[in-house]
């Protein structure tokens, strides 16, 4: 007989979020399964999903949050618990929170409070698939590459403090038939810092806009596989060499209108691409685009993310930072059906055969365990907090 799971959808507190972990269409699903699901009421409208929706496709609707999750085995979200949202670590405790924690942009204590309530973290940012590839990241980091440049193109408008510089490319004389090759203007300069999914949705961006785009990326295969795919571009430049080199790296801060550091190491703080003294090489109104602040922050001296409310923090040469954390959460027509699509076949997984039996028989599903019974199970965080006194391998402790 297939097993029965009690499912919780919360509602997204973060600033600016208006995603939701399943739409109804992944709720349907579910139900088909024979799982009983909760929903927040709420929960959907931020992306056009009315708690009828929900209601028609056999979700139990919720009144609150601590509702929701007194009722669930799985509790599942977009974005990890905020400090405001405290209140509900006892309630967790011994139960499987779904959601994208980012462990090593917080704090050694914050992860302990879930260490003592024996939650289990499923890590959405760590899950990894046969092949390599991150199923769950991968649809948001496209989104966030394509969102990092329009939002820094914003931030490039005179009134908000930036150059002063268009991002796309025009006709000189207005008309039409003009070839759009401008000789004569200067042209916005990108350079993005790192090739991965983020990074390359970032580079497509920008150069069909009509921007020149110098893209920096570390892995050699990854890079060959870019040069290739622009060598008939010449508006894009795959560099050669990690930030690390002496020249070609500087050179091109100094001539950037416009940075976006898409680097990643899941699970770990984001490596430090952007010293003082680097960001120091920049023009007065230049933006940064940090899209690794999620996992720390990929620019040094930065105190913390910025917010929708309050997007750009000005450096002290007057470079505009900003480093929203949940950029994709903007866009929500798009990316809650994207993220509940990729979500649900995980899930789906998880819900039938239970924690144990799923771990033990799915490599994906091991991925995305982040702690279990009071222990970190992902090496990567207990690294990069100093907690590995506090790490066993989740099939040791499953």
């Amino acid at each position: 007989m297939a097993r029965s799971s009690r499912i919780g959808i919360l509602r997204e507190r973060m600033d600016g979020e208006h995603r939701v972990a399943l739409t109804p269409d992944g709720v349907r699903a579910l139900r088909a399964d024979g799982h009983i699901v909760y929903v927040e009421m709420g929960a959907g409208a931020g992306s056009g999903f009315s708690d009828d929706e929900y209601r028609a496709v056999g979700a139990a609707l919720a009144p609150t949050t601590e509702h929701v999750v007194r009722n669930s085995g799985v509790v599942v979200k977009v974005k990890g618990l905020l400090p405001e949202e405290s209140p509900l670590l006892p309630l967790l405790h011994g139960k499987t929170l779904c959601c994208f924690p980012h462990f090593a942009g917080t704090s050694r204590e914050w992860l302990q409070r879930f260490l003592d309530e024996q939650i289990t973290v499923f890590g959405y940012e760590t899950v990894r698939d046969d092949n390599g590839r991150f199923p769950i990241l991968a649809p948001m980091s496209a989104i966030a590459g394509v969102a990092a440049v329009q939002y820094g193109a914003h931030y490039l408008q005179k009134y908000c403090g930036g150059l002063g510089v268009l991002l796309g490319n025009f006709s000189p004389t207005g008309h039409i038939m003009t070839p759009r090759i401008l000789t004569d203007f200067p042209r916005a300069h990108v350079v993005i810092i790192g090739g991965g999914i983020a990074g390359y949705h970032a580079a497509e961006t920008a150069c069909g806009a009509g921007a020149l785009v110098t893209l920096f990326e570390k892995n050699p295969e990854t890079r060959k596989y870019l040069a290739g795919h622009y060598r008939n571009n010449l508006n894009v430049i795959v560099a050669g060499d990690h930030p690390d080199n002496k020249d070609l790296f500087p050179q091109s801060l100094q001539n950037a209108d416009m940075v976006v550091s898409a680097v990643a190491s899941p699970g770990a703080h984001a490596p430090v691409v952007l010293t003082k003294e680097r960001v120091r090489l920049m023009k007065c109104g230049a933006v940064i685009v940090d899209i690794a602040i999620d996992q720390g922050g990929s620019v040094e001296g930065m105190v913390g993310p910025t917010t929708h409310k309050e997007p750009i923090r000005v450096l002290e040469n007057k470079v505009l930072y900003c480093a929203i954390p949940n950029i994709p959460g903007q866009f929500p027509r798009q990316s809650t059906p994207a993220f509940s699509r990729a979500l649900l076949p995980i899930l789906s997984t998880l819900a039938a055969e239970g924690l144990t039996l799923g771990v033990l028989r799915h490599p994906v599903l091991e991925s995305g365990i982040q702690t279990h019974t009071g222990f970190i199970t992902n090496v990567a965080v207990a690294n990069d907090l100093g907690m590995v006194d506090g790490y066993r391998n989740v099939r040791d402790v499953i």
